[in-house]
């Protein structure tokens, strides 16, 4: 699914060993990323973003645009509640009409804590960025791996992420905690 990893690591005069060490991998499981013989897990993804200053969709190499926009790839699941990890569970593609379509990507949320509003199984469209205004609907990696689909409420102290279903607690993070995987824009449900 990863392309160009060499291309990308080569341009900013990387070695696979400087950025095995920078995303806390061995030189080997870095290898076979760029080699297309090991998936990386969502996280690692994110961090590859930042440690070969590209964007996300740039390392997944897009395809050219179908008709009624581009195909934009749908990486894995990202809950909808807490303590359940996030699985990079490549599946495909979906099309979307976008004018930026590699700053894009699709997630499927699980579980209930956005609901009613986003619902098990929805795909979520999610700009990819790192930051977020307060009140947005982000796509937040916890310090454990975890990632998670909440309302982002900033203050000067912490952050909460904020479930849309009263069945959860809110979550309140330290400042350097957490690192914003995008914006949710939109969702789809399929019936």
């Amino acid at each position: 699914m990863l392309t160009n990893l060499r291309n990308l690591r080569l341009q900013v005069n990387m070695t696979q060993q400087d950025v095995a060490d920078a995303l806390g991998v061995s030189r080997q499981a870095y290898s076979n990323y760029e080699q297309g013989k090991r998936e990386p897990e969502l996280k690692v993804i994110a961090a590859l973003g930042e440690v070969l200053h590209c964007p996300l969709n740039l390392l997944l190499g897009r395809e050219s645009p179908y008709e009624g926009g581009a195909r934009i790839p749908i990486l894995g699941t990202v809950k909808g509640g807490f303590d359940r990890m996030a699985e990079q569970e490549y599946e495909g593609y979906e099309v979307a009409d976008l004018a930026a379509p590699d700053e894009y990507f699709f997630l499927r949320v699980t579980g209930d804590s956005m609901a009613p509003q986003i619902q098990e199984g929805d795909l979520a469209l999610i700009h990819s960025q790192d930051t977020l205004s307060s009140g947005d609907i982000g796509v937040v990696l916890l310090e454990d791996g975890e990632a998670t689909v909440k309302r982002v409420v900033l203050n000067e102290k912490n952050v909460v992420l904020q479930p849309f279903n009263n069945a959860y607690t809110p979550k309140v993070l330290q400042k350097d905690n957490y690192r914003i995987l995008g914006k949710v824009v939109r969702t789809t449900r399929e019936w």
